[in-house]
């Protein structure tokens, strides 16, 4: 007898003027769930998302904390929505202290508030070098106990490195180290959740640098290296069971294209763009889903006309999602 399929979970997105919050409304439609993407943003990318079911507005969560909280409530009072996913800062810490309302209404993988705050507490990054690599041990874990795990590093970053300056590649990997190191901690603090590990290698000696609740740079290489860490989280949240891959592809390169201050300096982004060529190589550009990847365009075009030649940035229109999907409310 074949096993039937779950019934698609309404999810609601937040930040989805977020690139993490891109990849995920794409992972959670490709797989037919109901996607209801948020932002304070006007012109979030996520909204003109193929895979987008509707959209919303709602307040700044960093500054206009009292009104988000509010509209946050009363949106999963009514919305009766399965899973709630994050991807700011202000918008995590939001989640986290309001967490015991929020669960009342929608599903939730948090840690506790204590938990959380000293993982914030920790600074990021101290303790790195130029010369370190950085790998990231992204986690699910339910109440202490990973069920499922992707691993990417990134080489460490000069600080002589220009502002602006194309991101690094980012590779898949397994350090059986880390993992073992990453895994350790979280049972220690009974981590309920997604977690971003942070570490820094020098000298072959791994070092925690920071814990975070949200999703980390390396996000769309783990949906592409086989660990679909949004739709896990989703069903992590929604109380269902989960079981994650226990393999998936190393080696395999990841480089971002369309981040915003990308073509301020455009002869070392023509290189980076370049590198795409490599095989086992993927980007942030999305054939199957343009229209947010057309206005990433359209907006560091606007960028670049504004740096080269001083133009006003009104002569380069940017499409409203409200134009081409159901009114933002």
């Amino acid at each position: 007898m074949l096993a039937t399929a779950p019934p698609p979970l309404r999810t609601l997105v937040l930040d989805a003027h977020s690139k993490h919050a891109l990849a995920a409304v794409r992972s959670l439609g490709r797989r037919g769930n109901m996607v209801t993407a948020v932002s304070h943003a006007p012109h979030a990318r996520a909204f003109t998302s193929r895979y987008t079911t509707s959209v919303r507005r709602s307040p700044d969560p960093g500054g206009q904390r009292g009104d988000f909280v509010r509209w946050l409530i009363e949106t999963l009072r009514r919305g009766r929505y399965d899973a709630l996913l994050f991807f700011d800062e202000a918008t995590a810490d939001v989640v986290s202290a309001y967490h015991g309302t929020v669960q009342i209404y929608t599903g939730c993988a948090m840690p506790a508030r204590e938990t959380f705050l000293e993982a914030q507490a920790r600074p990021s990054g101290n303790g790195a070098s130029n010369a370190d690599d950085v790998y990231v041990l992204t986690a699910l874990v339910r109440r202490g106990e990973p069920v499922a795990s992707f691993l990417h590093r990134a080489p460490g970053r000069s600080i002589a490195e220009p502002a602006g300056a194309p991101p690094p590649t980012v590779v898949s990997a397994d350090h059986a180290e880390i993992r073992q190191l990453g895994f350790e901690h979280l049972r220690g603090l009974e981590w309920h959740g997604l977690a971003s590990l942070t570490f820094g290698v020098g000298d072959d000696v791994p070092r925690l640098l920071a814990l975070r609740p949200i999703c980390s740079e390396g996000l769309e290489l783990a949906i592409a290296a086989g660990v679909d860490v949004p739709w896990l989280y989703a069903q992590l949240a929604a109380g269902r069971p989960i079981t994650g891959p226990t393999r998936y592809r190393v080696g395999l390169r990841f480089r971002r294209l369309l981040e915003p201050n990308a073509l301020r300096h455009p002869p070392a982004y023509v290189l980076h763009a370049l590198a795409t060529l490599w095989p086992r190589t993927r980007t942030d550009i999305s054939l199957r889903d343009p229209r947010p990847d057309i206005q990433a365009v359209l907006r560091g075009a606007r960028r670049l006309r504004t740096q080269l030649l001083g133009l006003p940035r009104s002569l380069v229109r940017i499409p409203s999602a409200a134009t081409s999907r159901e009114d933002a409310r």
